[in-house]
């Protein structure tokens, strides 16, 4: 379904692609998506799912390309983990 983490992995590569032709705008609510999906995933197993740290990296890369400095994304970062009882420590 739309939620599995194989389409999350899809969302993850196409929101790079989007990044790496300068269309990090557009990829920044993909990826978002996708880090949601891995997120989900792991709380729904209780085992972090392999590809959520690369995704969240993700994330951070295409939100500072978009000009937003390092503490505001840590604060996203945490507002998001927050959503699954999780921090990023």
């Amino acid at each position: 379904g739309p939620d599995h983490p194989s389409v999350a992995e899809q969302l993850n590569s196409l929101a790079l692609l989007l990044q790496l032709t300068d269309r990090a705008a557009e990829a920044e609510p993909i990826c978002r998506r996708a880090a949601k999906i891995f997120l989900d995933s792991t709380a729904r197993t209780g085992q972090q799912h392999p590809s959520l740290t690369v995704a969240l990296g993700n994330y951070a890369s295409i939100i500072r390309k978009l000009g937003v400095d390092d503490c505001e994304v840590r604060s996203r970062l945490n507002a998001m983990l927050e959503e699954y009882g999780m921090s990023l420590g």
